[in-house]
């Protein structure tokens, strides 16, 4: 997570996983009342695993109002695993899904930035030096509460 703003804290959890090494980073910003998070993570690839891995992150997310949660979820976000991020956090579908991967000529959305309980602008890739993957970019819009 490269970041201008200082995060209050950052932890790193595991996820579930039969192969270990998967988890997700978890930062903090700004204190209590005016807090919000950002999580990181790299999801496993079968359906099965990421299944577990969504009810863990549902569970350790569904207390942050306001939230962003980026990674490689090596899915799309249609697959049925996915709905249980949207029904048990504040996080909403994206209005816009661009494909990803791979990057020399990308047809699959498998990486995601999804936000909320903020607003969020001009969503777009960008090629990713070294990457099979093209990354993903959106300006976020705090809340006036929120400001750092």
């Amino acid at each position: 997570l490269l970041s201008r703003l200082q995060p209050a804290r950052i932890e790193h959890f595991v996820l579930p996983s039969r192969i270990p090494g998967r988890g997700v980073l978890l930062a903090q910003f700004s204190e209590a009342g005016n807090a919000w998070h950002v999580a990181v993570t790299h999801l496993s690839l079968s359906a099965a695993a990421r299944r577990v891995q969504i009810a863990y992150l549902s569970e350790l997310l569904a207390d942050k109002p306001r939230l962003v949660l980026m990674g490689d979820f090596n899915c799309d976000l249609l697959a049925p695993e996915m709905s249980r991020l949207f029904q048990h956090t504040s996080l909403q579908v994206p209005d816009i899904v661009l494909p990803t991967f791979p990057s020399w000529a990308a047809k699959r959305s498998i990486d995601h930035i999804l936000v909320g309980g903020m607003a969020s602008a001009n969503y777009q890739t960008h090629i990713a030096a070294g990457s099979d993957h093209l990354a993903i970019a959106l300006d976020l819009e705090l809340p006036d509460s929120v400001t750092p």
